[in-house]
């Protein structure tokens, strides 16, 4: 069964670089990145709230695995940052870590909630809402297929343009009541 276009992975290891302002993160199969900064007292004041707590988007699909933020917080206070994946379908990854955060000491409760919903109803999330969506792509042109004599079945086709970003091909083929293998 065909899931469809396997979802971005997660940003993995954030960390600060010796500069202290670069933030570094390891991850692969994504086109882009997004990072957001947040303000800890804000979030913690808020019982968790990620969509009064979030001041900025740092980075809107950024291709490469690092951010800079220069600002430094003021004595007793400070900010966080989450990172997620996009693809190259432009399909989101998350801003969760894939599993339940800890709870912090304290008054505030466990993040055991998504983080995605509060950073989505902020206006300062990385999300484009000027953007118009991606147009669906075209179907490959001059599709042919021939029984080839050592390779079994040869299957030509012209790719897609270029503007559609086409990464890969998938290619089934079915039995005379239609099924596909």
């Amino acid at each position: 069964m065909d899931e469809g276009p396997p979802k971005p992975v997660l940003a993995r290891d954030l960390r600060f670089l010796v500069d202290r302002q670069t933030l570094a993160w390891t991850g692969w199969r994504a086109s882009g990145w997004d990072v957001v900064k947040g303000d800890l007292g804000l979030l913690h004041a808020s019982g968790g709230d990620f969509t009064t707590s979030l001041l900025a988007c740092l980075e809107s699909d950024s291709p490469d695995t690092e951010s800079s933020d220069p600002a430094v917080p003021q004595p007793g206070e400070g900010f966080y940052y989450l990172v997620r994946a996009r693809d190259a379908c432009g399909q989101l990854g998350s801003y969760n870590d894939g599993s339940l955060a800890p709870s912090l000491t304290g008054p505030l409760p466990s993040q055991a909630a998504p983080r995605d919903p509060g950073i989505e109803a902020s206006p300062l999330d990385c999300s484009c809402p000027a953007c118009t969506p991606l147009p669906p792509l075209s179907v490959p042109s001059n599709v042919s297929t021939c029984a080839g004599q050592c390779q079994g079945m040869v299957v030509t086709w012209n790719a897609n343009p270029s503007s559609e970003r086409v990464l890969q091909y998938r290619i089934r083929y079915g039995s005379a009541s239609g099924a596909l293998h």
